[in-house]
């Protein structure tokens, strides 16, 4: 029995969640429906004692158990002036839980056993007579008490405490328990003198004494989904704790436990001590916060506290086509046991599900590949990689679900050529599953390995099986179908640290030792076979075994347990007839899970439970007369098993009790020494009341009639040393002649064998197989043993003296047995010995005729005599073995001072690395210390030097500002002073014109000499001011035709004077503008490059100005919205090498299918044709597998080409192809001058006005710079990127001064980023719910963008919505491609030709 008691349930650890999933066979005693009514009762009328406010923690003075009825769901409760009221519990930050059915309580003596906590569910569930429907309100920490309600009023009916709380389990499933669950609890009650006189304790006037009870509470509820809320409700109470009250609870308890005097020694005195002292180290600062505690909890809380188990379920489906056509997969059959009958040529799904069922839970974040092989043990490189079909969690997040397809035809699976042909008659194949899985908390994959067999048949023309084995055929179709399970065992350790300032939740682990089932049985039968080899050299060893040494799994054949489960299923209906067919299952070994079940149905000790559970409770509050015999047993019975190895333990403490029980209860036997291996046998596969049934059973039937063996006299033993030196005589008669040689007598070495029935020197494994046949045959099995011992050492005990016999029979004859199969072959070998009943009676009746006519025949003298004699042979002999005993422990002292020795030295070394640590920890903690100091020093330096540098580059941005806004005003007025002149440009040439016309037209009028006359005048003018003054006979008509010259200097001379002295002024004022604003465009750049020095968030680059070598005006280069389209793009085709280069070197969640990869590409590369694009199509390069990724390797804009340096040493070759393309379309390249700068191209989002640059694990701050210097002309603004993805993953252009952004976290992060920093105020955002949607392609016009399938439908039709239907798409599949992290503008380059470039192509 493996069952250990928790000391304090406080800590979360304590608590146990158990759901099993594989049936369980019930042991079906235990207590009968009076007892349990009784016990139910006791519990229901327990005295509610009122708690303080914020005091849910107080343990009262005394908790009185009354005999009455009362329900307590009637029970008042009395306020402070004696007025009964009902009490309402204050429910607040609990869950409560409706139609929960309690079926009641019973008393249990290990609460941390769940094959006793499933009995009393059985029990409880079949035979409770009063079932009441409650409200179960469980709190949501340690510190708060679980309610039971009634449901009409909301009244407390009961309630336990969390800290009281030691075990919970659910009833297993597919059986009639699957709706039950229960927990177990503790409680102190306290005796009143009265009480303690009736028990028989002579005790003081007044004093009251205290004793710890274990009850579990039983509950039924019809829902399993609430039944799994309930457990998780109670696992989540344990994992928080509130420290509020845990100063006050610990004086009070301290108060509570300060009254306990009784028994200080046992296991409940030492259970309350541990307890008050685990929980006084928490009250001692009450100071402390809440955190500090969880943190001291989640400390005590790591993977490395003890083994982590697994289980994992595997199977086997094959493709099935109907007379339909439709195709399905069915799971394989498996005739015999592990073996899959597989068929030839058929596609196969593979299905593993992995489910933690102990230690610290780890989560399994995704499969890293599901691997193939035949047989088992193999090397890594013999795996094949089967094509992963879905992993993922379960719905209820039990177990991590892996389906991968297994095609036999396959080009990769030729190899496995074992598994695809059929196997011959009677042979069996071994194959090999491996699962890499990606656990957290572990830097590296785990790999487990689950093993199996396998036939492999072939079809005939009609579908039907061929098969070689007639089981395949005949016997498959009724073989019941269950899972193929196997079972891990995981250990795990702190990985080694490079850093010791690394948070806990940076801890990472490492897999000290990962085994399956499987393999730990191959190697404990290979440890097993070599013990056996070296058997001969062990047993001249003189050291005795240890009672109680071995181990016997609980592990049986699912054939085996089905046998017994049917045997069963018969005899529970009918206890007094044994079911057909149990003589045989017997001889072959009671499985250890259904021992104590067994053990009691053979005995017959099931029924009358209730007298016998009082009579015990009742034998032990009395006296003893074997108390100290019983005590100084203690510690020699079986002390090499685990629950009886701890002195005052749980096993001690049982073991004392009942011997103490019996002793009280025959008194004419009282206690033999014998006695306790026998009891302590009993208690390893049963709870104490129904031990102490079946020994009064043992030692009371006639069938067995123990009792008459221990009398004082021990006639009876003498008469079965009789009997068997008769059989010896009659059946070994070589070794009878021997012995009566040597005068070795048959109580010098049975008396132990029957005393202890076998269980004092033999393992635990012949022990219990002893006691299957003894508990069906009767004593008379005893018999058959003993002559099968005999006779395989008859061949060693013929050879030997008497002393060498006597040792034989103390030292090398239980070592014989340590192995199973030897032991199997004993049982066998005595059960098949024939012991005539007749022949027995016929013994003992000439036993006692021989007594008497000895007792009459001799002389009083003369039997005096005779009892000297053998006294003294007696007396002698036991000095030998004293002598020899004395030797032993000389020589055991003499190691044991050896060994004390040699651990002072090294407790001695230890301290003195101890102290030698602490120095150096010391040291280290005062360097820590200054380094600290001086860290913050230097970041208060840096924050001034970047306040500093703020301001300065805040103050340079004003004045360049201001400078700008005098440039603009300056150009204004240069560009109506030119305005200006081409106005007065053109009033003077249509004057000159119209002057012209009225020459001639006055010309026309005159005549010839006038004429000649004015012809002479006129053809000197050459200006407006050399016109002479008109005729006086014209003078009237020419003034209102022709203005004269003074008119035209006054009003257009004067004005062109003006504006000429203006220019000139600010021409002047304009070159000293100039060149302030080249100093302070120096002055930007300088500090621009420092703030990036420093990881300032931005870098700027300054716009050129040029000058105009005419007219000396200056234009300044204005960012503006660029169109986005281009004129040619770069894609290149899918490598093979693509896949494996993936899965090295990315995260991936899924294998990539190049075939699909590669027809989706060439959809791309059409669309992108479509749109007008001169594709340039780069072929396939194996050695650059992640060449399709073009994007990565430039930045092209204005017909400027940034060559990118990706952060992947290997795509250098990529790198030049692309440089050498671009400068043969004309486009000037710009080379990375910096070595230490990386960037790739997925990290350079353009906008039109500016560039966004992502900082990532590919791109770092030297290649932003990079881009500020390739585009001055453009703003550059950093953006840190987390996780290290690309920039472009989550943002792309979708138009003018349009983004589309996606809605994770990152993406929310990168928008905030971009607003605080942009220098464009004014962008269009549309947020997208997936990531994957926001990556699309702008291209002369039309959108590009995934599919609007059932994942993206919602964002797509959002994207579209916003941006106008009437916007031209086109709707492209990236589903391969995402599987490596790649969106679709990773895969093209796009680009503007030059002009020259485009001409020429013309």
């Amino acid at each position: 029995m493996d069952d250990s008691t928790s000391l304090s349930s406080l800590n979360s650890i304590d608590f146990i969640l158990i759901g099993k999933e594989h049936p369980h066979l019930k042991i079906a005693a235990g207590g009968g429906s009076a007892d349990l009514e009784n016990n139910m009762a006791e519990i229901l009328n327990e005295s509610p004692v009122q708690t303080a406010p914020n005091d849910s923690n107080f343990i009262p003075e005394s908790i009185l158990i009354s005999n009455n009825g009362e329900n307590l769901a009637k029970t008042p409760v009395k306020d402070d002036i004696g007025l009964t009221k009902m009490h309402r519990p204050d429910l607040t930050n609990s869950i409560l839980f409706h139609r929960v059915t309690y079926l009641g309580s019973a008393s249990v003596n290990a609460p941390r056993s769940e094959d006793e906590l499933n009995r009393n569910m059985a029990i409880l569930n079949e035979q409770s007579k009063m079932p009441i429907e409650v409200t179960l309100c469980v709190p949501d920490n340690s510190n708060g008490v679980v309610r039971l309600l009634d449901p009409q009023t909301e009244l407390e009916i009961t309630s336990y405490r969390v800290s009281q709380i030691l075990f919970c389990a659910r009833g297993p499933a597919n059986t009639s328990l699957v709706h039950c669950w229960a927990f177990t609890t503790s409680r102190i009650t306290t005796l009143t003198n009265v009480q303690s006189q009736q028990n028989g304790n002579n005790s003081e006037t007044g004093q009251t004494q205290h004793e710890l009870l274990y009850q579990c509470q039983v509950f039924r509820c019809e829902n399993q989904e609430t039944i799994y809320k309930i457990l998780i409700s109670f696992a989540n109470a344990f994992q928080r704790t509130t420290p509020s009250s845990i100063s006050q609870t610990s004086v009070k308890v301290n108060q509570q436990f300060a009254l306990i005097s009784r028994r200080t020694t046992s296991l409940i005195g030492q259970a309350i001590q541990a307890t008050v002292a685990q929980l006084q180290p928490q009250s001692s600062n009450t100071s402390q916060s809440s955190s500090s505690l969880n943190n001291q909890q989640q400390i005590l809380q790591k993977p490395t506290d003890g083994p982590i188990k697994f289980r994992s379920y595997f199977d086997i489906k094959e493709e099935t086509i109907d007379s339909k056509g439709n195709i399905s997969f069915t799971s394989v059959p498996r005739p015999e046991k592990n073996v899959f009958r597989l068929r030839k040529d058929v596609r196969k799904n593979v299905t593993v599900a992995l489910q933690q069922i102990r230690g610290f839970p780890l989560n399994i974040e995704r499969c890293f590949g599901m691997l193939l092989a035949q047989g088992r043990n193999v090397r890594a490189c013999d795996m094949q990689l089967l094509d992963l079909e879905s992993m993922g969690k379960s719905e209820d997040n039990r177990y991590y679900m892996v389906h991968g397809n297994w095609d036999p035809s396959a080009r990769g699976f030729k190899e496995l050529i074992h598994l695809n042909e059929e196997t011959p008659k009677g042979a069996r194949v071994f194959l090999t599953i491996a699962l890499d899985l990606v656990i957290s908390g572990i830097h590296e994959p785990v790999r487990f390995l689950i093993e199996a067999k396998a036939r492999v048949c072939i079809l005939n023309s009609k579908g039907d099986i061929l098969s070689q084995d007639i089981s395949d055929t005949i016997w498959s179709p009724f073989k019941k179908l269950s899972p193929f399970t196997e079972e891990f065992d995981m250990i795990l350790k702190e990985a080694t640290s490079k850093s010791s300032s690394l948070s806990r939740q940076d801890d990472t682990y490492e897999v000290v030792l990962l085994e399956s089932n499987s393999e730990a049985e191959r190697r404990a039968k290979l440890r097993q076979s070599a013990a056996v080899a070296t058997t001969a050299a062990e047993e001249d060893d003189d050291e005795p075994m240890v009672s109680g040494f071995g181990h016997v799994s609980k592990e049986c054949d699912e054939e085996v347990l089905g046998n017994w489960s049917d045997i069963l299923s018969k005899w529970r209906k009918n206890y007094a007839e044994r079911p057909r067919g149990l003589q045989a299952l017997v001889r072959r070994g009671i499985p250890e899970a259904l021992r104590g079940e067994v053990w009691q149905l053979l005995a017959g000790s099931v029924g009358e439970e209730n007298e016998m559970i009082n009579t015990y409770r009742l034998l032990l509050t009395k006296e003893s007369a074997s108390e100290r015999v019983i005590v100084n047993d203690l510690n020699r019975t079986f002390p090499a098993h685990e629950y009886f190895k701890e002195a005052g333990g749980i096993g001690q403490e049982a073991l004392y009790k009942l011997s103490r029980a019996y002793s009280v209860r025959d008194e004419e036997v009282g206690y033999c020494q014998g006695l306790s291996f026998v009891i302590a046998t009993l208690l390893i596969h049963m709870p104490e009341e129904q031990a102490f049934m079946l020994l009064c059973k043992l030692m009371e039937d006639p069938k067995y009639l123990l009792r008459e063996m221990y009398k004082a006299n021990f006639e009876n033993l003498q008469v079965r040393f009789h009997q068997l030196t008769c059989l010896i005589q009659d059946n070994l008669p070589d070794l009878y002649g021997h012995f009566d040689d040597l005068k070795v007598e048959c109580h010098m070495y049975a008396s132990q064998w029957f005393l202890t029935l076998f269980t004092a020197k033999f393992p635990l494994y012949l022990v219990f197989r002893v006691m299957d046949i003894f508990l069906y045959e009767g004593f008379n099995a005893l018999f058959g043993v003993a002559l099968a011992l005999l006779k395989f050492s008859q061949k060693d005990l013929l050879s030997l003296d008497f002393e060498g016999i006597m040792r034989f029979f103390r030292v090398n004859l239980p070592k014989k047995y340590r192995c199973e199969d030897h032991a199997d072959e004993l049982v066998q070998t005595a059960c098949s010995m024939k012991i005539n009943v007749k022949k027995l009676k016929r013994y003992e009746k000439d036993y006692f005729m021989r007594r008497a006519e000895e007792e009459q025949g001799e002389l009083p003298l003369q039997r005096l005599e005779a009892d000297n004699k053998r006294l003294t042979e007696t007396c002698m002999r036991s000095e030998l073995e004293n002598e020899m005993l004395a030797l032993e422990l000389v020589n055991d002292r003499v190691r044991l001072k050896s060994n004390l020795d040699q651990a002072d030295e090294r407790i001695e070394k230890l301290t003195r690395e101890l102290q030698a640590t602490r120095s150096i920890v010391k040291e280290s903690e005062q360097h820590t210390f200054r380094l600290n100091e001086e860290s913050e020093n230097i970041r208060d330096a840096f924050r001034r030097t970047c306040d500093e540098l703020q301001q300065t580059q805040k103050i340079i941005r004003d004045a360049f500002r201001r400078t700008c806004d005098e440039l603009q005003q300056t150009q204004k007025i240069v560009t109506e002073y030119k305005q200006i002149c081409s106005q007065l440009n053109d009033q003077l040439d249509k004057q000159k014109e119209r002057y012209n016309n009225k020459i001639e037209t006055i010309q026309n009028l005159c005549c010839d000499s006038c004429k000649t006359s004015m012809r002479v005048r006129v053809s000197p003018l050459t200006s407006v001011a050399s016109i002479p003054e008109r005729e006086g006979m014209n003078d009237d008509y020419n003034d209102d035709i022709l203005p004269t010259a003074s008119s035209i200097s006054s009003s257009i001379t004067d004005r062109l004077h003006q504006v000429e002295i203006e220019l000139a002024e600010k021409k002047l004022a304009l070159t000293e503008a100039l060149c302030k604003n080249q100093e302070l465009a120096h002055q930007l750049r300088h500090s621009a490059s420092v703030a990036s020095d420093s990881d300032t968030n931005s870098v700027n680059s300054v716009r050129s100005i040029n000058s105009n070598n005419n007219n000396n005006s200056t234009i300044i280069m204005l960012t503006y919205p660029f169109d986005f389209h281009f004129t040619s793009a770069i894609v290149s085709r899918v490598p093979a090498s693509l896949k494996d280069a993936a899965i090295c070197q990315r995260e991936i969640r899924e294998v990539i299918n190049i075939e699909k990869a590669r027809r989706q590409h060439q959809d791309y590369i059409a669309v992108l044709r479509k749109l007008g694009l001169d594709v340039i199509e780069l072929p396939a390069d194996e050695s650059l597998p992640e060449g399709v990724f073009v994007e990565d390797t430039a930045v092209a804009c204005d017909g400027i080409a940034l060559i990118c340096r990706p952060g992947l040493p290997g795509r250098i070759k990529e790198v030049d192809i692309i440089r050498t393309i671009l400068r043969r379309e004309g486009l000037s390249i710009i080379d990375i001058k910096d070595p230490l700068a990386t960037i790739d191209g997925g990290d350079v989002l353009f906008t039109g006005r500016e560039f966004f640059v992502g900082l990532s694990k590919t791109t770092n701050l030297a290649g932003a710079k990079a881009v500020a210097s390739a585009f001055p002309e453009y703003p550059v603004t950093l953006i840190r990127v987390k996780k290290g993805a690309h920039l472009k993953n989550f943002v792309s252009m979708v138009g003018v001064d349009t983004m589309a952004i996606g809605g994770s976290d990152i993406a929310k992060d990168l928008l905030r980023q971009m607003e605080e920093m942009s220098e464009y105020k004014f962008y269009k955002i549309i947020t997208l719910r997936e990531d994957a949607t926001a990556n699309c392609l702008w291209i002369n016009g039309s959108i590009l963008h995934l599919p609007a399938d059932h994942r993206y439908e919602e964002s797509i039709r959002t994207l579209i919505n916003r941006l106008g239907s009437t916007l031209s798409h086109s709707e492209l599949l990236n589903n391969e491609f995402a599987k490596i992290d790649c969106v679709l503008s990773n895969r093209c380059l796009l680009f503007n030709r030059s002009k020259e470039h485009q001409n020429n192509d013309r």
